[in-house]
């Protein structure tokens, strides 16, 4: 919010400026204390001086936050595969008796990037440890196997698999399939 508020004031700030200098320099030139050609002379230096100023300022700002974007990407695309390849060993293990192993392996990597994922990566990956956990529970429960049961076999099941879909969505980026990757490389796959 501050910084928000700081642009906000930084724009409005030069703009006050530009517009201040220019009013002051038609004041000049209609009172007559310098003549048009100082005037508009002026007028021309203070326009062109607040265009540029106010150029630099947008490009700098853009530049910031292309370079911060730039630096998460990698980032975000690192623990995005990470959260993938633990996935894969959370539906590896799901039937085992190590769940539990692969599932707080799986909390502890959460706690140190869970942010970098987005929403419904996070979301779908934290309902997915917690579901690995009970899945045994679930198929072996005291109960009869009913509608009911497989039913709810098949929800924790679904909650389980959903990471395999939104992970690789999370990450945002172009699939490099054959239209992307244009007539070069097919010429070398055949």
């Amino acid at each position: 919010m501050a910084r928000k508020m700081r642009s906000f004031l930084n724009l409005h700030s030069v703009v006050f400026l530009f517009f201040g200098v220019t009013f002051g320099a038609c004041i000049m030139f209609l009172t007559g204390t310098v003549d048009s050609k100082a005037a508009f002379g002026f007028m021309g230096i203070i326009i062109g001086s607040g265009i540029s100023a106010t150029t630099s300022w947008l490009a700098s700002r853009e530049n910031r936050k292309q370079h911060w974007e730039m630096a998460a990407i990698d980032k975000r695309l690192e623990v995005h595969q990470e959260a993938y390849a633990l996935w894969t060993q959370i539906v590896a293990a799901v039937h085992h008796e190590n769940i539990g192993e692969v599932v707080g392996k799986g909390e502890e990597w959460w706690k140190n990037n869970c942010l970098y994922l987005d929403a419904e990566s996070r979301n779908a990956f934290k309902n997915c440890l917690f579901s690995a956990m009970i899945h045994g529970d679930v198929l072996d429960g005291p109960r009869p196997r009913d509608e009911e049961t497989n039913k709810m076999i098949k929800e924790n099941w679904q909650i389980l698999m959903k990471p395999g879909q939104t992970i690789p969505a999370g990450v945002a980026l172009p699939d490099l399939g054959e239209r992307e990757l244009g007539h070069e490389f097919k010429t070398k796959q055949r």
